[in-house]
């Protein structure tokens, strides 16, 4: 279910996420790019693998997983 502002109840491992920091349970869901130093020299960023990350909706702390 997504709000008007775009955040989420965030599922992982068979249950709702819940903040580290604030306990709020809605966040933005975004992917990073996991960024090397040798793939950056060598230019070819577009090779390191990618994270899902749960942005929480009210205090902002960023939540990684590797998937």
């Amino acid at each position: 279910m997504t709000d008007e502002s775009g955040s989420t109840v965030a599922l992982r491992g068979g249950g709702a996420l819940s903040c580290l920091v604030c306990g709020n349970d809605t966040f933005h869901e975004r992917r990073w790019q996991l960024n090397t130093a040798g793939a950056t020299f060598f230019d070819v960023d577009f090779l390191n693998q990618s994270a899902t990350c749960y942005v929480c909706s009210r205090c902002r702390h960023i939540h990684w997983f590797n998937l």
